[in-house]
């Protein structure tokens, strides 16, 4: 698969700053319902914009004959929807709810929970747990600021940091309208470290579009908020 290198974290002040800098430019992007808005936006766990091609990628997947374009999202057997974004697939052990975006790193490279709700001292609960998978992971569980439980997302091909599992804090602070939310939650396997992949390191997230409440940002700009819940 055609894996793109990401550049190593920056300090935390800069990493705040993009964050802040990206939730502007969507909020300035000519939508005005933003301004009331208590969906909760999810961001890439890397801050970098590259994510890998599954649309146009005729390698074979790892093990067997079949190419990766095949799980593409845009296909009819998935979305059924053309204008999918190239990155978007299905490949959850089959399970096709999940549906995902990889963005290739770098072994050890700290990823991140970065969430945003567009209204102020609006605080969203999550829970990190362990995902069961031998691909090593995090799953988290997320509910909306009203406290209403609105679905999953996965970080796979990675191991927790310390303390992660089990909790549900992250730092957060308020900008004009705007509630952003951070937390380093995890660094990059090594591929040999890692049960399910034999490609390039990288992050695989995903959103469960089982819950109604899930969505996933099917034809938008995968570098600012892919995933969101309502």
């Amino acid at each position: 698969m055609n894996q793109l290198r990401s550049s190593a974290v920056g300090s935390i002040a800069g990493v705040v700053l993009g964050f802040v800098l990206v939730a502007i430019a969507w909020h300035s992007g000519g939508s005005t319902a933003f301004a009331t808005d208590t969906n909760v936006y999810v961001s890439p766990g890397l801050p970098q914009p590259n994510c890998s091609d599954w649309q146009f990628d005729t390698d074979p997947f790892p093990g067997t004959g079949v190419t990766y374009n095949y799980y593409w999202s845009g296909q009819s057997r998935y979305w059924n929807l053309p204008a999918a974004h190239h990155c978007w697939h299905n490949d959850e052990h089959l399970h096709t709810n999940w549906k995902a975006v990889d963005y290739p790193g770098s072994e050890d490279q700290v990823v991140q929970y970065r969430a945003t709700v567009f209204t102020s001292n609006a605080t969203p609960y999550q829970m990190f747990t362990y995902d069961p998978t031998n691909c090593g992971g995090i799953d988290v569980a997320m509910w909306n600021i009203s406290g209403v439980m609105v679905g999953n997302m996965h970080y796979w091909h990675a191991y927790a940091l310390a303390n992660v599992y089990g909790s549900t804090w992250a730092n957060h602070f308020y900008v004009p309208g705007q509630s952003l939310h951070y937390r380093d939650i995890a660094g990059i396997l090594h591929r040999g470290n890692d049960g399910c992949v034999s490609t390039g390191e990288h992050v695989h997230q995903a959103i469960d579009e089982s819950s109604p409440n899930a969505v996933p940002y099917k034809t938008g700009n995968l570098n600012q908020f892919p995933f969101y819940f309502r």
